[in-house]
């Protein structure tokens, strides 16, 4: 479906996949810029009314089901001004079900004043007894999938010190 979607947009619509993102495809011309964001079945399209509406007149080979409100797209909440020129797309739920979810487990542990600071790495265990129990390894993995999917929509902030995390999703040790 990825393929088909992106030849139709890049040789008959004139769209260009951007440079960062593969999944992102833009049209710059007299109508204005023109966005495609793709993922899966779940795609976004950004413009006017008029160019959108064409856009999608373009597409209806692909069955094409159009949402008016797109106040919740891939799971973030998408905010727009009244006047249509500011969005915002957060992940607030998803804030609030990692406090509730891990709160507890993080009041006890010191606050940094950057989410990764300089020099932060993460080493492999060599030992199977450095290792933390099973549940509690579930339990971490959890944890950086949860900001995995942060870092994706939302908090690119986190990528790094998330990177780090991620070397150690089959073993982890304690914090000395």
């Amino acid at each position: 479906m990825f393929q088909k979607l992106s030849e139709v947009l890049i040789t008959k619509m004139n769209f260009m996949p951007s440079q960062a993102d593969p999944c992102l495809m833009y049209r710059n011309d007299e109508d204005g810029l023109c966005i495609v964001l793709m993922y899966v079945d779940d795609n976004l399209v950004i413009d006017n009314e008029t160019t959108i509406r064409k856009t999608v007149e373009q597409l209806n080979k692909f069955n094409v089901t159009v949402k008016e409100d797109t106040s919740d797209y891939l799971g973030c909440e998408v905010l727009t001004s009244e006047n249509k020129r500011v969005s915002w797309i957060g992940q607030p739920h998803l804030h609030k079900n990692l406090q509730h979810r891990f709160g507890t487990l993080t009041k006890v542990m010191k606050i940094p004043k950057t989410p990764s600071p300089p020099g932060f790495h993460v080493v492999q265990p060599t030992t199977e007894t450095s290792k933390i129990d099973e549940k509690t390894q579930k339990l971490f993995r959890s944890r950086v999938g949860m900001l995995l999917y942060l870092v994706k929509h939302s908090h690119p902030d986190l990528s790094n010190c998330t990177r780090e995390l991620s070397k150690v999703m089959d073993g982890v040790t304690t914090i000395q």
